[in-house]
């Protein structure tokens, strides 16, 4: 696919690949099963928001996107329709133009060039109806109105309307065909074609039994069925390089829109709750007004908590403390869910928001409250050790690392001590954290220190 609806550019960078966790740690599955109605469009979703770290102008380019569809749903149903036939178009005209051969063949391939024409001239159409403002929409129209135009392109359409007959004795062909200086036929084109009139009934009956032969113009029957085939085949290869060079400009646009309307069945579904989202602005720091946990909806808890939050320029990160059940986990997951929905140019869970320079998400949520066998303790410690040791493997600049509870276990005191260094190297890499910890703090030096009480967040 070269045209995309989800960056602006075919050179534009693709992202890096959220942390293995985090969408697990986040619940993001469990948040899209309330909207999404089927696995394969959850997976689409997710395998979008998965690339993480895109740069500012691709996520402001999505937002604009998503704001004309939230404008014009009927224009992304209308798309998702087309769209999704032309995707189709592909795989139906692959098995059948290679299942057959000759006249059989092209007939196939001049039928996918028609409908590939057909559909640009339906989106062409749609995509006018409407008053457009985001850069991706307006450009696809544009272009589509241009194909449209193009007499080149209604060229090959018109030569592809030729091939509507079933068989090829129904045409009279014109055939050059270049020899070699033995008289060796080394090439064969088609000149000219026409469609044979319809005979009528009675014609067609009388003419069973007559023996009619052929007038090959003194040519030999084998030698000229061969040189048409050729001539056929040549045709054939032709008019699949350019329809399929031509097609595959547009194909994989339907997978794009399923995220949009899944965008669209998100803000729904929020809405249908009572709750605002807003679209975040790109800056350097990260601050929410009146941010919320999205996950609180699948459990039907009332009421959601909002807090407020900031993450200066200056700061490498912060450490919230708070008692069993205060809410810091849920805190930090909706800080999660916002930067990762944010991050793929949708609205979040926030009154207000600016998110920080684009970076992927890391999570390591284990809990003190998690219930562990009796002599399992020791292998939980390192099981967090490998976690983390697979986030630094990964960790680039501007990434995010949201900690939940780690290295809580009551064997190991100098736990504080160990994961002190850790956030140092974090911050060392350009990258920011946020620490949720019963550790003793004293441990971590000079930092932010937060405290949640029933899910408020407080200095």
């Amino acid at each position: 696919m070269n045209f995309s609806l989800l960056f602006p550019a075919s050179d534009s960078p693709r992202g890096e690949q959220a942390g293995a966790s985090a969408f697990h740690d986040l619940a993001l599955d469990k948040i899209c099963s309330r909207f999404s109605t089927s696995r394969g469009e959850t997976e689409t979703f997710l395998s979008v928001l998965s690339r993480q770290g895109l740069e500012a102008d691709t996520i402001r380019y999505r937002q604009e996107i998503f704001a004309d569809f939230a404008d014009k749903p009927r224009l992304l149903s209308d798309l998702r329709t087309l769209f999704g036939g032309y995707d189709g178009l592909r795989a139906d005209w692959a098995e059948l133009s290679h299942s057959s051969g000759g006249y059989s063949a092209l007939k196939v391939t001049a039928n996918f060039t028609e409908r590939t024409c057909a559909h640009f001239r339906a989106l062409s159409q749609v995509l006018a109806e409407y008053t457009l403002n985001s850069r991706g929409l307006i450009a696809i129209r544009e272009y589509f109105g241009k194909l449209e135009a193009d007499a080149s392109l209604a060229g090959i359409a018109a030569i592809a309307a030729l091939f509507t007959k079933d068989s090829a004795d129904e045409y009279t062909w014109s055939v050059n065909a270049v020899a070699d200086d033995k008289l060796y036929f080394i090439r064969a084109g088609i000149t000219d074609v026409a469609a044979l009139e319809t005979e009528g009934v009675k014609k067609r009956v009388l003419g069973m039994f007559r023996k009619k032969e052929p007038d090959f113009g003194g040519i030999h029957p084998e030698l000229s069925r061969s040189l048409l085939n050729e001539a056929v085949y040549e045709l054939y290869t032709a008019l699949t390089a350019i329809t399929g060079g031509i097609y595959e400009f547009f194909r994989g646009l339907s997978e794009e829109l399923t995220f949009y309307a899944l965008g669209l069945r998100y803000v729904n579904w929020a809405a249908e709750n009572g709750l605002n989202l807003c679209v975040p602005e790109i800056a350097d720091a990260y601050t929410f007004k009146g941010l919320y946990d999205l996950y609180l909806l699948t459990e039907d808890t009332r009421p959601i908590i909002v807090n407020d939050f900031t993450l200066g320029t200056t700061e490498a990160g912060v450490l919230i403390k708070g008692a069993n059940s205060s809410g810091k986990t849920s805190f930090l997951r909706g800080l999660g869910l916002a930067v990762c929905l944010g991050q793929a140019g949708l609205p979040i869970a926030a009154e207000r928001a600016v998110l920080g320079k684009p970076g992927t998400v890391f999570t390591t949520f284990s809990s003190e409250e998690k219930e562990f066998e009796k002599n399992d303790i020791a292998g939980r410690f390192e099981g967090e050790v490998q976690d983390m040791r697979a986030i630094f493997d990964e960790l680039g600049e501007n990434s995010l690392v949201l900690l939940n509870e780690t290295f809580q276990t009551t064997a190991y005191d100098e736990a504080a001590t160990a994961l002190a260094p850790i956030l140092r190297e974090i911050a060392k890499r350009g990258a920011r954290y946020v620490l949720v910890t019963h550790l003793p703090i004293e441990a971590f030096g000079a930092m932010r220190v937060l405290t949640v009480e029933r899910f408020v967040v407080s200095e």
